[in-house]
């Protein structure tokens, strides 16, 4: 009877262990990403910055007619524009652009970003085929841009 208990548990912690490591959250989790695409005659820096009091962590050159990714986020479910970035700084070569700071209610305060339709925080507006989200930079956004 003792060796039937102990042949039990082992068991029983063997099929535990395995079974653990075949489905973890990682798996569950989809990847999202925060995309721009430029559309305008001008190249563009972009700025991140996860405080926006802070220098950026990082910055990206997008040519004209590139699309690339500006940051990305693992969720179980589409959740907006849910990057960890409290501050984009969009810049052209001619260093004319639009800063936009994500506010507490989660869209943008800053009165250098772009017009209300295309803040980037707003992204359910600009989705990125079910994948994250697309902001799309056009030539007419180039030249209203703002002096920073």
């Amino acid at each position: 009877m003792n060796r039937f208990k102990i042949n039990f548990i082992f068991f029983s912690l063997l099929l535990l262990t395995n079974f653990s490591r075949c489905v973890t959250i990682d798996d569950e989790l989809i990847v999202f990403f925060g995309m721009v695409e430029n559309q305008s005659n001008s190249s563009v820096k972009i700025f991140t910055y996860d405080v926006p009091e802070l220098p950026p962590i990082d910055s990206i050159v997008i040519a004209p007619g590139e699309r690339k990714e500006i940051c990305f986020y693992r969720e179980f479910l589409y959740a907006g524009f849910a990057c960890e970035v409290g501050r984009i700084k969009y810049v052209f070569s001619n260093g004319k652009g639009y800063d936009c700071t994500l506010g507490r209610s989660l869209i943008n305060e800053s009165p250098n970003c772009f017009e209300a339709a295309k803040d980037p925080f707003l992204s359910d507006r600009l989705p990125n085929n079910g994948n994250g989200t697309l902001l799309v930079i056009t030539q007419e956004d180039f030249e209203m841009a703002r002096d920073l």
